[in-house]
Parts: C-alpha cells; structure tokens; sequence
C-alpha cells in the first residue's frame, strides 16, 4: 500500500467525521482518540504522564479555505463535537511548530504548549486545553434575574434549589440583599451556564454552597462539577474548616454525584440543620 493509500485508509477507519457547510460541501474532517496523535510523539512520551480525563483531537480544513478567517467558527464547532462525544474531558492537540497561524489559532482557544517531539525532520508541538479553562467564575447582579427565573420554572426545580415553590426570579432578588451570601454565576466561553452561593458563617466558622443550578441545556457535560470545584476553591479564603451542602432528598442524580465528588454525610444533624434536607460535609483543604 502506498502512504497515499494508506492515509485514505485512516480517514476511512470509522474514526473520522467530515465537516459539511449548508451546500453539503465537504469542507474539513476531525477525530478523536488515538487516531489524532501522531506516531513518533509515542516513544517520546509526549502522550503519557497526563489525565486520564483528556481526549485528543484531530483536524484540518479544506485547503483552499483556509486564511478566511474561518478557523475560529471550524475549531468552535470541533470542540462542541468534542462536548457532545466527550463530556468535561480535557482537550489535547498537536500541530507541527512551523503552523503559526494554528498555533495561534489554538491558543486564543485556551490552548497551551505542553511539550514538543520530532517526527523526521518536523517539530511537533502538544497543546492542552484543560476543560476548566473554558469557565470563568463572576458574581451575580440584578441583571442576571431573568435568567434565573428561566432556569427555575420547573416546579419541581425550584423545590429542589430552594424548598419550596415560589416565583424563582423573585426568590433570586431577595438572594442578593442577604450580605452573608454570595451569589454567582459559572460561564462558560462567556455564556451563563450555572448559578450557585457561598454562605458565610463566621460565628459558627463554617461555609455552604446553595442553591445550585444547572442550566437544564448545559446538564451530563460536567458543568456542574466545574461550578461545585470552583465554588468550592473560593471557600478556602475564609480558612475555616468545613463547607456543608444541603440536597433534597428525592433529588437522587445530586445526592449521587456530590457523594461521588468526595461529599460525605453529615452523621447527626438533628437540632442543627433543617430535618427536610440531606446535608453533606467536606473539609475544606481537600481540593480535589
């Protein structure tokens, strides 16, 4: 078989997807896997010592496409295939060094250097996105009321987030004038996403995250473990022990998650903590 046919061969394996425009033209392909790494960068270890939560990824357009300034919307919708096959991993590249235009491309996109390798006379460059880098942590303001009350029309939502059932754009104004809780809102690639709060105890030394919400189109992409780790970084400047988290009872999906992510039952928290919750704690120092 001659390189030729042995690249068709690749591309025909199952493992590539074609990327068409409105005309179903053919304008790129992209994979994911073993089939975006490149050969040499195996003995050069530049696959190894990293987590097991990322995901490479291949690409190219069409040539006579590029230099359009198409590359931001092409990788844009590559990433997203990325979400939808591979929910919160991290993104791993590599590109040949003398590319600047993708390396450029690349980094505006979060995407940093790792590591390098030569396959014959080309020097390859590994480029990882971490999934978190694509977040950005802000607070809430008034503004954010309408979206809120959007992500809180379910009933049953409402009574999960907050105990009860009331207008969720109302119940969000009255959060914002409660000077022991902050409110914020997760982005990502700076859209809302998620909504959740630190409440400060400073008399019983302690911290709680409330009121936590995924917005339902974000939801089984891991948005909501980016939020309770971000959240949770945040409660570490106030260097006190614990950080407590209230559940629903009937809300099984959280409670199984949050027991997953390293939150552990609360033993007795009888004459503490209202009887309609489940509570869960975890120490502050473990960052996981």
């Amino acid at each position: 078989m001659s390189q030729s046919d042995g690249d068709l061969a690749e591309l025909l394996n199952g493992q590539y997807a074609a990327v068409v425009n409105d005309g179903d033209e053919i304008v790129g392909f992209y994979c994911f896997g073993a089939s975006a790494q490149v050969p040499a960068g195996h003995p050069a270890g530049a696959y190894q010592n990293v987590s097991l939560n990322t995901v490479d990824v291949g690409l190219g357009m069409r040539p006579d496409l590029t230099g359009r300034g198409l590359g931001d919307t092409f990788l844009a919708f590559v990433l997203q295939a990325l979400d939808a096959c591979h929910p919160g991993v991290n993104a791993r590249l590599s590109v040949a060094a003398f590319n600047r235009r993708a390396t450029r491309l690349y980094e505006r996109f979060g995407f940093r250097s790792t590591t390098m390798f030569m396959q014959g006379e080309v020097l390859f460059v590994v480029m990882v996105r971490p999934y978190e880098e694509r977040f950005h942590l802000r607070r809430a303001h008034v503004e954010d009321a309408s979206l809120i009350g959007e992500w809180l029309r379910d009933p049953r939502e409402r009574l999960w987030v907050t105990g009860r059932d009331a207008d969720g754009k109302e119940q969000f104004m009255t959060w914002l004038e409660i000077d022991d809780q902050q409110p914020f809102i997760l982005e990502q690639d700076g859209r809302p996403v998620a909504y959740g709060e630190i409440w400060i105890d400073d008399e019983e030394k302690d911290t709680e995250l409330a009121h936590i919400i995924v917005c339902a189109a974000e939801r089984e992409r891991g948005v909501g473990k980016v939020l309770m780790r971000m959240l949770y970084r945040e409660t570490s400047y106030r260097q006190y022990q614990w950080t407590y988290l209230r559940v629903y009872p009937d809300n099984e999906t959280a409670l199984a998650r949050f027991r997953a992510w390293g939150w552990e039952d609360v033993a007795d928290a009888t004459g503490v903590c209202p009887q309609e919750w489940i509570w869960l704690k975890r120490e502050v120092d473990d960052v996981r």
